[in-house]
């Protein structure tokens, strides 16, 4: 097994570090996890994974970490409740997918260059078109995960009309949400019924001498 994980210091404090069977399981699942996309083998069942996501079982986690039914069963469901995980169970195995595996692995290694460029195209002009700039790995995360690439046309155009908006201009910008929750609450779909400054009238709010 090779390759590298990031986690926070800050884990020493969390709910998860509290409980050993909880934080042994979450470990293992950020190591064993897949790093691309990629066919596994599951009792000889040929099953497609993507980054982020790896195929067990409840019976194969408590032969693989020694916990017994009831700490791999809690172990589970807390870190689902958390939304650490989501489980899309099948017959005879689940596919465990890690939300937010970016933050654990970093980008440049989760995929290769020609499907980074893929899932990430468009992105930097988005974000230096965007006026709030905070949190940007969370907000490549949001990008790639719902494929926005694809989409990076209509974002853009959309949010050439948020920055014209009312509410955007007002008070300086101080309603202006975070990239982050513009893009996961799919907010460039509202461009239409924004009050939007006319371009015309924008050179009214420039200075005198430039």
């Amino acid at each position: 097994m090779e390759g590298h994980i990031l986690i926070n210091k800050k884990i020493i404090k969390s709910w998860v570090f509290e409980k050993p069977h909880v934080f042994k399981t979450w470990l293992w699942m950020l190591c064993t996890a897949s790093t691309n996309k990629r066919v596994v083998y599951w009792h000889g069942q040929q099953i497609n994974v993507e980054a982020g996501q790896l195929v067990s079982g409840r019976n194969h986690i408590m032969s693989a970490l020694s916990l017994s039914q009831y700490e791999a069963v809690q172990a589970l469901k807390e870190l689902v409740e958390d939304k650490a995980i989501s489980i899309k169970s099948h017959s005879n195995y689940s596919i465990i997918t890690i939300n937010n595996f970016l933050e654990y692995q970093g980008v440049s290694s989760v995929i290769d260059a020609p499907e980074r460029a893929k899932y990430t195209a468009g992105f930097d002009a988005f974000w230096n078109a965007y006026p709030r700039k905070q949190g940007k790995a969370k907000v490549m995360e949001y990008w790639r995960r719902d494929r926005l690439s694809n989409k990076s046309k209509e974002i853009m155009d959309a949010l050439s009309l948020f920055v014209r908006s009312d509410d955007w201009l007002r008070d300086g910008g101080k309603f202006i949400p975070f990239a982050s929750t513009w893009l996961n609450q799919k907010r460039y779909l509202d461009a239409e019924y924004l009050n939007v400054k006319k371009e015309e009238n924008m050179l009214t709010d420039l200075p005198e001498a430039i």
